[in-house]
């Protein structure tokens, strides 16, 4: 897939700058953008959770599917340990969201502890990727996962782990995360009774 490296001036942290803007092209054939989250991105944010549709929804889950989400997100960049990016269309419109963090947060350590895995703070980058409808299966999952990926070897981090997991009966995300070297390390509950699998990069 080609990637055509784009100028952004906007740089919110520290990090903020490894994710470069980039011009894509997806298996469809259109053009897209990868680049940066930026305090400006609100009102696009917005738009963007709120034309998720239920199905996406149920796959993607958030407290709130708007503004709260949106603002609480768009501030956070400003930490040096998140490193959050979005996909455009050429209408500049977002059609991607991918958190992305460099902490460990005490919750996650435990949980993996408990499957035999001692994930050490500082070694260790989080993603979680949603994509807008009419955008699934046209390829962006790898163009996310891969900009992770690079980013992470970039600072030498020798850990990636999937926010949250994955939902067990979503066979197509384990799939696509399993192509990129994800291996499935355990497997929860929610509260609400729903089994996630917990999967793993190990960088080389």
């Amino acid at each position: 897939m080609a990637k055509k490296e784009i100028k952004t001036d906007v740089v919110e942290n520290e990090n903020h700058c490894l994710i470069k803007k980039s011009q894509i092209l997806i298996g469809d054939g259109r053009k897209a953008f990868i680049r940066p989250l930026e305090v400006m991105d609100k009102t696009g944010l917005v738009s963007f959770y709120t034309s998720l549709s239920e199905v996406t929804q149920g796959f993607y889950v958030l407290d709130d599917y708007g503004e709260k989400t949106a603002v609480r997100l768009c501030e956070s960049i400003s930490n040096p340990k998140k490193l959050h990016f979005v996909i455009e269309n050429d209408l500049s419109k977002i059609i991607a969201i991918m958190k992305f963090s460099l902490d460990l947060p005490e919750a996650d350590r435990v949980r993996f502890t408990q499957y035999g895995v001692d994930l050490i703070p500082g070694t260790v980058s989080r993603c979680g990727l949603c994509i807008a409808d009419d955008y699934q299966n046209v390829g962006l999952g790898a163009v996310a996962l891969q900009q992770v990926i690079d980013t992470s070897d970039s600072l030498g981090l020798r850990v990636i782990m999937l926010s949250g997991g994955i939902f067990a009966n979503n066979g197509r995300a384990i799939h696509l995360t399993q192509k990129f070297g994800f291996q499935i390390v355990g497997k929860f509950t929610d509260s609400n009774g729903q089994e996630h699998v917990d999967l793993l990069r190990f960088n080389r």
